[in-house]
């Protein structure tokens, strides 16, 4: 038997609690074997309204005691699913556990952990996952019927009086950043946020926002959230493509496809796209159930849970700060045993279209725009990066260095900033300049205090200790000038003697 314990009965638990009742009418190894809540009322309304659920407490300790129940659907508020999901994954319970996941991502991986380790399931209730309406979408995408994608605009908004200690982002941001993810099988490496309280007027209580997400091949995603707007309730993503865009109704599951010629003067216009409708609670139920059973792969796992609160994270600090912020490098709390993408990057800044690979270590630095940073580079604080460089692995860059526009840093150079190193004791630093459009080969050496000058080649393996003369090139320990870089980049290199 899956015997299910769903602990929260206000409002989306009774919903919920609704929902597992019918699913129990054609699923015979399904039961509904009790209710909590800390409102001893809130227990009595519920088992009035569904007489079929064995028993209602406000204990959830005797709860979760309890050997006849081997899961729970966790409908709490959103501050106490960490210590809740925690307590039931520890007495050894399978949890469906409401959006968002925790608070914080790093209370999320230790969650996936206590899963992983006990072998339970741990899913999270990205209810969209399972709307029709989005599964099509994804389809489309999938199949190439949109081309190649440029944006996404989601818009979530509704009136409603805002919901105690929650602020918009934490509370409707888990839907567009999980539908995003959902559709594009993408994660966004770049966010941008601006969100306000204007009914409270309380930080951390907003009722409105506006977010983008930027995603590595240059697909953005624009996003409104609200709970102040009236008139009707919107749950709407818009696709645009090369080939075509497509317009989701969520709420009422209806999908209308428009060619990129499409007449934009047509009050309507485009193809509506049958969809078979589904209760959606109903599925995400039964697929929790088929997970329990071994019987199904698993579509919103606790993984994707804790990467989504990380975006969520980084949406917020940039609303704070009021800056773009990278997603998995700013947050310092990413798990190498779930993610590759294990890097560390603090109080650095970035250009627009710069790209920054996994497995780098970037503190406190500037970089320029539509610059590349390779994998496995470390760069210190201080140091300022100019526009279009392209900086290749396993490159050392410590404080003190500058490099220019246009630069190339092939892999494995190392720049130092200290001409007598010791591991401890008082050091001058000494600065090091790279001009514009200057080149550094492969495993090069520069010691401190330098100019490479614009246009100056440094040749692999070379070993730099003194400045290197615009439109140069330098090979050998020490580097010599052996020729010059003509100004159309063309080479003269001195012949050897025989």
């Amino acid at each position: 038997m899956v015997s299910i314990a769903v602990i929260g009965a206000g409002y989306w638990g009774q919903k919920v609690i609704s929902e597992y009742s019918n699913v129990a009418l054609t699923q015979e190894d399904l039961t509904v074997a009790a209710i909590a809540d800390l409102s001893q009322d809130m227990v009595k309304v519920a088992l009035g309204r569904f007489p079929g659920v064995g028993k209602g407490t406000t204990d959830v300790d005797e709860l979760l005691s309890r050997k006849d129940i081997n899961a729970v659907h966790i409908c709490t508020p959103n501050e106490t699913h960490y210590a809740l999901a925690l307590k039931a994954l520890k007495a050894g319970k399978h949890v469906l556990l409401e959006k968002p996941m925790a608070m914080t991502a790093s209370e999320c991986y230790e969650l996936v952990e206590q899963a992983s380790k006990r072998r339970l399931v741990l899913e999270v209730g990205h209810i969209f996952r399972f709307n029709e309406s989005v599964k099509r979408l994804r389809e489309f995408i999938q199949e190439g019927a949109l081309g190649k994608i440029y944006s996404l605009r989601i818009r979530w908004s509704s009136n409603l009086v805002p919901l105690p200690s929650r602020d918009i982002i934490f509370d409707l941001g888990p839907h567009p950043v999980d539908i995003s993810h959902f559709i594009l099988k993408e994660w966004p490496y770049k966010v941008m946020a601006r969100s306000k309280s204007y009914v409270r007027r309380e930080v951390d209580r907003e009722e409105e926002g506006l977010f983008v997400m930027e995603f590595p091949d240059g697909k953005d995603a624009f996003v409104e959230l609200s709970w102040i707007s009236p008139g009707e309730k919107i749950r709407e993503v818009y696709v645009r493509g090369s080939r075509a865009t497509i317009r989701v109704d969520a709420l009422r599951q209806r999908i209308r496809l428009y060619d990129a010629d499409n007449d934009s003067g047509a009050s309507e216009g485009g193809e509506s796209i049958e969809v078979k409708q589904n209760n959606t609670i109903a599925d995400e139920i039964l697929h929790f159930v088929q997970q329990i059973r071994g019987s199904s792969v698993s579509v919103n796992s606790g993984y994707i849970g804790a990467r989504t609160v990380e975006v969520l994270e980084a949406l917020r600090r940039s609303s704070i700060e009021e800056r773009f912020v990278l997603v998995w490098k700013e947050l310092g709390h990413h798990n190498m045993q779930h993610d590759p993408m294990y890097s560390k990057v603090e109080g650095a800044t970035f250009g627009p279209k710069t790209r920054v690979h996994d497995q780098v270590n970037l503190y406190k630095c500037k970089v320029g725009a539509d610059c590349k940073i390779d994998a496995f580079v470390y760069i210190e604080e201080g140091v300022k990066i100019g526009n279009n460089v392209k900086i290749r692995p396993f490159t050392f860059i410590p404080s003190g260095v500058v490099i220019e526009d246009e630069v190339f840093i092939g892999p494995h150079v190392t720049f130092t900033n200290d001409k007598y190193p010791r591991s401890s004791g008082s050091w001058r630093l000494l600065p090091t300049t790279v001009k514009r459009a200057a080149s550094i080969g492969a495993g090069a050496t520069l010691v401190p205090g330098i100019t490479v000058g614009e246009h100056a080649l440094v040749g692999a393996g070379a070993v730099v200790t003194k400045d290197v003369p615009a439109s140069s090139i330098v090979t050998g320990n020490p580097a010599r000038v052996v020729g010059l870089v003509g100004p159309a980049r063309e080479l003269s290199v001195a012949q050897p003697k025989a």
